[in-house]
């Protein structure tokens, strides 16, 4: 049944027009269930069929042996029932996503019922012959496990029209309350509607994956590893040491998914308990059986999802977030291009490059870097494991050769638009398709060219400065209602009510900041906080790596670069480090 068994044959030479691989999904779909029926059917059988008995139990004539072996062969009968039944339910998903219909020919139909009858006529024969001495199955053993089934459980018909008025139901109130709207002609099936209302980070039950399994295991056993010595550093060196000694850790952004085994610690506990979970988790994985995983998408569902997937590859449609509100929009990719191009084509506000300056802009970054690194403002440990600088010396030894590494994580990225729909600025009704609302057009910089350095400057220098200038900074939610609970225990009435907060949601909505006004701040905060401990070079060489931030926001659509005119810019990433 796994392929690699060959045609199968009665002696009276009946036998399939094939062998059980070259038949299609859902033909081997029926040969395996009408396999399965044949198994159930042996329950009440004495024994089992010949490749589920025990080999030399025919010769037994105690009759307590035989009760012992009977059960023995009734428990590998159940045990097959089951792993057929597995097999069933995965070759079920496959021919679900293949959408293969394609029926078993009548011949191979009627050869496997005569193949499959014959086979039970000869074993009931048998009950009363060769296999007299042999208990008979008690009633509550021929029932056990026999009323689960792979395609038609109980109610099945009610089951399926509960599920269907379900998704019907979830697709309308997506559509009511504004969740999901269609701006497109295309005909989009409940099913899709039913699981984009479930929102954009609703993941279907991933497929089980052993190897990747194993490398999670691997990260998680490293990351144990590495927390564990540096504890063990942290512990046994003093601040004097420390403060000489680079520790700086990269943060997650700047690191490399590295799957090799690191160094033990010099907790022994540590090592053993990392061992036992790899050691555990290959035995449990080499033990374990294929099983059925549970889906958490409906089969109307599973249609939707397979709907979208074919849609966007074809370029049929888009599936964005509103600006504001969280909407989840259906629209075509013209809407987007024409939108967008409406914007860049604007000679007010975007101005279009000759050429890629990214070659330019990235060898301004490594050259401030290079004179960071000889000025002793980082060490050529942090150069390199941030930009990539190398540290090995020239062939007369003279120095350093200070070239770029060629590891790809290294390489300037580049940044590029997306547009942003602010339906809030239409009225419901106009909510059709055909409509064009207005954009927001952002400059994505998550990989753009200084995106290396400025993690470094926001990680390492200015979130600290950040923290000490802005005294009274709250940076999420808690900490706003952490304040507001300190704040009405300890002043009194009359205080509270001349309290009047406000609030700059800088990040969230990528507000405008003029350059100038950045700098001049960075400026300040670094006079007022870092005047004894940060040298003047040491700002000017912060303030040039701010200002390279700035210039690097360059975005890139289509062939065409463009870069913005205006004084201001959207910069989430720069915010972030400023």
């Amino acid at each position: 049944d796994r392929g690699t068994s060959q045609t199968p044959m009665t002696k009276n030479k009946y036998m399939l027009s094939k062998a059980f691989a070259e038949f299609s999904p859902n033909q081997r779909l029926n040969i395996l269930k009408r396999r399965l029926n044949f198994l159930r059917q042996c329950k009440p059988l004495k024994r089992p069929p010949p490749s589920l008995r025990i080999h030399g139990a025919s010769a037994l004539t105690d009759l307590e042996k035989l009760a012992m072996f009977s059960q023995l062969e009734t428990l590998t009968l159940e045990v097959a029932i089951n792993n057929k039944l597995n097999e069933i339910r995965e070759l079920k998903l496959l021919v679900k996503s293949s959408e293969d219909c394609t029926k078993l020919p009548h011949s191979d139909v009627c050869c496997l019922d005569k193949h499959y009858n014959k086979k039970l006529t000869f074993y009931r024969t048998q009950n009363g012959t060769k296999w007299s001495n042999w208990p008979f199955k008690p009633e509550s053993v021929v029932k056990r496990n026999s009323n689960s089934h792979p395609n038609k459980k109980k109610n099945y018909k009610k089951r399926q029209n509960r599920k269907q008025r379900k998704t019907e139901n979830n697709a309308k109130r997506a559509l009511e309350s504004g969740t999901v709207i269609i701006l497109v002609e295309e005909d989009v099936p409940l099913g899709a509607i039913s699981l984009l209302g479930k929102g954009l980070g609703y993941i279907p039950t991933p497929k089980p994956d052993n190897e990747n399994l194993r490398l999670d295991m691997r990260l998680l056993a490293n990351k144990i590893v590495n927390a564990s010595k540096q504890h063990f550093v942290k512990r046994n060196t003093s601040t004097e040491e420390s403060q000489a000694e680079d520790t700086y850790v990269l943060p997650n952004k700047l690191r490399r998914t590295f799957y090799g085994k690191t160094e033990i610690s010099k907790d022994k506990f540590v090592n053993e308990t990392t061992q036992r979970m790899e050691s555990e988790l290959d035995d449990i994985l080499r033990t374990k059986k294929d099983h059925y995983v549970c889906d958490n998408l409906s089969d109307a569902e599973q249609k939707g999802l397979s709907w979208l997937q074919k849609n966007i590859t074809e370029d049929k449609i888009s599936v964005v977030q509103a600006d504001k509100g969280g909407a989840i929009l259906i629209v075509t990719p013209e809407l987007l291009k024409k939108k967008t191009m409406e914007k860049l084509n604007n000679v007010n506000i975007y101005e279009k490059l000759d050429e890629d300056p990214t070659k330019e802009i990235h060898k301004e970054l490594v050259d401030l870097w290079v004179y960071a690194k000889e000025n002793n403002f980082v060490t050529p440990k942090v150069a390199k494991d941030v930009m990539g600088i190398s540290n090995n010396l020239k062939g007369d030894g003279t120095g350093p050769t200070n070239r770029l590494s060629t590891l790809p994580h290294y390489r300037p990225g580049k940044a590029y638009f997306y547009a942003s729909l602010k339906i809030h600025k239409c009225k419901r009704e106009e909510l059709k398709p055909g409509v064009e609302p207005p954009i927001r057009l952002i400059t994505a910089l998550q990989d753009g060219i200084s995106k290396r350095s400025d993690v470094f400057l926001a990680d390492k220098l200015l979130r600290k400065l950040e923290r000490e200038f802005c005294l009274d900074l709250l940076l999420d939610t808690n900490d706003a209602l952490s304040w507001l609970e300190t704040t009405n225990d300890t002043l009194d009435h009359n205080t509270k009510r001349k309290v009047r907060p406000f609030s700059f949601d800088f990040k969230s909505l990528y507000d405008s900041l003029s350059p100038d006004l950045v700098i001049e701040a960075l400026q300040t905060a670094m006079d007022e906080l870092r005047h004894d401990e940060w040298s003047d070079n040491f700002k000017k060489w912060i303030i040039d790596l701010v200002k390279l931030s700035l210039k690097s926001s360059i975005g890139q659509f289509g062939e065409s670069f463009y870069r913005q005119k205006r004084k201001k810019y959207r910069l989430r990433l720069c915010v972030d480090t400023t």
